[in-house]
């Protein structure tokens, strides 16, 4: 019979014990390869993710509270010759069912056929009509809606002007508007889309770009741009938006005073920003700084004059302690040059705290209501106040005391709007009034000579347009970094799955240990043939080594369904802590490969050992299933190190209580693996010792304790076995942390 034959007849003739070591294989290589495979799966998903919330967008550009006009999407689009689409991007709740259901922070963008172009859709969000919405999948799951139906939401308002500058009312924080569902949009319809680097899709809703622009009442301005285009650089944006901005999209406008004398720049957002004006004064020294604010009172020995504007003059026209006041004013408080007044106003703090502060100023002289002592337009538009028709109309972010307001008043107001009643030195009123938005309000030219495209150009130039906050971001190259860079699953579940692989391994030397004690006689008769251990080695090597690779294909059947099942855990009753539904099975054949390799090898080598163990033991010996007596060195080496890796658990245990640091799961992993590694230890001593000592007779106790004992190996490897697998259990469950830091509460 051929070496061969022999293989093939054994392999046959022994299937049942092959096949349970084929099982061993089999499971170790599911816990290695799924654990690879993982990892694979967990980086695709997350590269996923990224087309899933982007589309086809490839970078932004936004500037944190301003806003620009959509005419510079145009401008970058011809110059760039990509897809660039201006959304206005704000929060909003929803309420549905008269409002037994509410749903806060959802992301509501304008979109248009722009914004299809961007995400690479064709004719989907250009089709909403001005009463309809598209809303992402999670909210309609969330709030029970289906197409057709009515919700109504609730956006935050948005300004030009920031909601925190001074005299900005912020009583109307929301502004509400109910639409009718036009479609629910899916992954593929842009339903996750999301700038941020998170796996949780965000609550969409996709609103008429022009209908949420009427509500917001924002001149068509955008807070974000969105661009496509998979092979620019960023810097090249950045250089074309340097070179295609304009005043308007800084919040600039430049217009002819009321007189005609003068071109003055004001900004939409009241005041101008300092790097502003110290570019424009740098470059144009002969400008007028202006700084018009408004204030409670103005106040004589004989009267007051309750809420009024008050502008400024060159500082060659006026002291720091000395103010210039119209006739209007000198009239009703009775006043005249030489006297004192007293000027009330609020300063505004953090958080909108109002604090009002009083100066006061010597009157230097009298101004007839002409010229430049009665122009309306130093006063800036302030929403709710410049706009409105009388004094008892006014909405500003300070409290007006009504009451206090006269006829006199109203009377002013009708005649000469916001026009100042008194000015001061443009030294004192920035002192007095600037804040964190600005200095000015307005920068006032010469007519003469002056161009609007000129001082654009010139400005240009010296101004870079990323000092004001306006950045562009390569949102997907920073996804792609975020799902490279992330916790690399391979390495965890490789980590996580250690103890489990440990026990794999003991249970494949078990089985073939059973499977050895079965063929000693097999071997004793191949040895009474003459065939040599070479021989006897080798044949069963051979056969080993065709159930290692049979049990390791298994395997990977086993690694599929595995990672089936565990994905399919992930998407739905794990969702709370994954947070996110879009985790999918990726097997590449390099790591299949790769793992299937390293199981075979794994499942060799313990065949290997198990195998040189049975040619080196005595027939007699292993009929007898006695385990041998052991060398005394290596009973001490066993005793030394039980005690050792015991003392060393516990004294990492104490460290780490006594230590002020925070919890370290890494010093719970090595305590718990010694300690673990001692108890084995002194388990097997103690089997070792119990198989020496057991008195004869004949009890049940004895009984099973002789049974227990006949067969160390074995009986040690069962009970390291259920230890790896109750340490890994109860150490997932002591590491577990959840969001919202409750892991610590005991009930």
């Amino acid at each position: 019979m051929s070496r061969i034959l022999l293989i093939i007849k054994s392999f046959i003739y022994y299937w049942r014990k092959n096949m349970a070591v084929g099982i061993g294989v089999a499971v170790s290589t599911a816990i290695l390869t799924g654990a690879l495979v993982v990892g694979d799966s967990m980086q695709y998903s997350m590269q996923k993710l990224v087309d899933l919330r982007l589309g086809e967008v490839t970078h932004t550009l936004n500037a944190g509270d301003r806003f620009f006009t959509p005419e510079l999407a145009k401008r970058l689009q011809n110059d760039l010759q990509l897809p660039v689409a201006p959304v206005l991007m704000l929060e909003s709740s929803a309420v549905v069912d008269g409002g037994q259901k509410r749903l806060p922070k959802i992301q509501v963008l304008g979109v248009d056929e722009k914004t299809d172009q961007a995400f690479g859709l064709q004719n989907w969000f250009s089709q909403v009509a001005d009463n309809e919405v598209i809303i992402s999948e999670n909210l309609a799951q969330r709030l029970n809606l289906e197409v057709g139906e009515s919700v109504l939401f609730r956006i935050r308002k948005a300004s030009l002007i920031p909601l925190n500058a001074p005299f900005v009312s912020d009583e109307e924080i929301s502004i509400p508007v109910r639409l009718s569902v036009k479609a629910i949009a899916t992954q593929e319809q842009m339903s996750r889309f999301n700038l941020h680097n998170s796996q949780t899709a965000p609550f969409n809703a996709f609103i008429s770009s022009a209908r949420l622009d009427q509500l917001m009442k924002l001149n068509g301005h955008v807070n974000t741009m969105l661009i496509a285009g998979s092979d620019i650089y960023t810097k090249t944006i950045e250089q074309s938006l340097q070179n295609n901005w304009e005043l308007e999209d800084l919040g600039l406008k430049i217009k002819k005073t009321l007189s005609g004398d003068h071109f003055e720049i004001t900004s939409d957002r009241v005041f101008i920003d300092d790097i502003i004006v110290s570019t424009i004064t740098n470059t144009h020294p002969q400008v007028e700084p202006v700084l018009t604010y408004f204030v409670n009172k103005i106040e004589s020995e004989t009267g007051y004059t309750p809420y009024s504007f008050i502008s400024t003059l060159p500082d060659g026209d006026c002291g720091p302690q000395e103010v210039l006041i119209n006739q209007w004013l000198a009239d009703d408080l009775s006043v005249q040059t030489g006297d004192s007044i007293n000027v009330s106003y609020f300063e505004v703090g953090p958080l909108r705290r109002l604090t009002e502060v009083d100066v006061r100023f010597e009157i230097k002289g009298i101004e007839a209501m002409a010229g430049r002592f009665a122009d309306a337009g130093l006063t800036p538009d302030l929403p709710g106040l410049s706009d409105a028709g009388n004094c008892r109309d006014w909405d500003t972010g300070v409290p007006i005391e009504l009451e206090s307001i006269r006829d006199k008043d109203e009377d002013y107001w009708d005649d000469w709007q916001g026009t100042p009643k008194a000015f001061v030195s443009i030294t004192a009123a920035q002192k007095l009034w600037t804040n964190r938005f600005g200095s000015l309000t307005a920068l006032r030219f010469q007519n003469t000579g002056f161009s609007k495209s000129s001082f654009q150009n010139s400005f240009r130039k010296e101004f870079q347009i990323a000092s004001l906050g306006f950045v562009v971001n390569d949102v997907r190259e920073t996804g792609q970094e975020a799902a490279l860079a992330g916790v690399d699953f391979g390495e965890l579940f490789l980590g996580l799955s250690f103890f489990v692989l440990a026990a794999g391994v003991i249970l494949i030397i078990l089985l073939y240990n059973l499977t050895i004690q079965s063929r000693v006689e097999q071997v004793r008769v191949m040895r009474a043939m003459g065939l040599g251990k070479g021989f006897i080695r080798r044949s069963l090597i051979v056969e080993s080594g065709l159930v290692a690779i049979a049990g390791a294909l298994l395997g990977l059947g086993l690694t599929w369904v595995y990672n089936k099942l565990l994905f399919a855990g992930l998407n739905s009753i794990w969702y709370d802590i994954v947070r996110t539904d879009v985790i999918s099975l990726r097997l590449d054949p390099g790591t299949l490969a790769f793992g299937y390799g390293i199981s075979v090898i794994i499942g060799i080598i313990c065949l290997f050992f198990a195998i040189n163990r049975l040619l080196k033991k005595q027939i007699a010996q292993l009929r007898k299933g006695g385990s041998g007596i052991r060398k005394k060195w290596f009973e001490k080496l066993e005793i030394g190190l039980s005690i050792v890796s015991g003392i060393s658990a516990i004294l990492l245990v104490i460290i780490q209580i006594t230590q002020n640091n925070a919890y370290n799961p890494t010093s719970f992993f090595i305590a718990g693996g010694l300690l673990l590694l001692s108890f084995s230890l002194a388990s097997d001593l103690l089997f070792y010792r119990l198989d020496k000592s057991v008195s004869s007779g004949i009890s049940s106790w004895r009984l099973s304790l002789k049974n227990t004992i006949r067969n160390r190996g074995r009986s040690f490897s069962i009970i390291m076995i259920l230890a790896l697998g109750t340490f890994l259990i109860v150490t997932v469950g002591a590491n577990r942390n959840n969001s919202l830091g409750s892991e610590s509460d005991q009930s």
